[in-house]
């Protein structure tokens, strides 16, 4: 398992990083989950002629990718929408939702990839349990347990089924983590 990661980066950002690169390069994958800005995909959704660029660095990364790795299968994330600078300058969440699942259609069509739906479970969980806070202190980035939901959207990408009644909570309140499970498969579901 290799990670190449570096926050705030977009996807084109991470064609000169070396740390990319080094893990690219190194090959011989069998999946690959691409994660670009949340608003990347956003904007993407709102007007993907004009943030062709976006497109095209993803085409970059992902065709290096197969290159390194042919057999691998990517997974585009369809990233959360989040409170902070007015919902990304989209007003709501309802709107960042739409926008960035439509711009991770688009990403997931032109990559040849398959959506890992993050944003989905994060908007089930937003819906039904606001006592949960999947967002850390500045309204953007994921907390503990919306690092968590992601990870087992992820999971549920890649092992399918359900999560068994031994699933680990993380050191997550264990009532809190069962039902971001759940709402990890309601979100694959769909």
């Amino acid at each position: 398992m290799d990670v190449a990661q570096k926050g705030g980066q977009t996807l084109g950002q991470h064609i000169h990083l070396g740390i990319t690169a080094d893990a690219i390069e190194r090959g011989g994958y069998e999946y690959v989950f691409l994660q670009d800005l949340s608003l990347s995909c956003a904007r993407v959704g709102t007007d993907s002629f004009r943030y062709q660029d976006i497109i095209n660095n993803a085409k970059i990364i992902s065709k290096w990718i197969k290159v390194k790795s042919p057999s691998a299968k990517i997974f585009y994330e369809n990233t959360w929408a989040y409170p902070a600078n007015n919902y990304g300058g989209f007003g709501s969440f309802e709107k960042f939702d739409e926008a960035a699942l439509r711009g991770s259609r688009i990403m997931s069509s032109e990559l040849g990839a398959t959506i890992s739906p993050i944003a989905v479970a994060f908007a089930i969980a937003r819906e039904q349990r606001s006592d949960i806070q999947l967002y850390y202190s500045d309204n953007h980035h994921q907390s503990e347990y919306g690092a968590y939901l992601k990870a087992c959207v992820n999971y549920l990408m890649l092992f399918g089924g359900e999560f068994s009644g031994m699933a680990d909570s993380c050191g997550l309140d264990p009532e809190k983590a069962a039902f971001l499970r759940n709402a990890a498969m309601q979100a694959v579901r769909r």
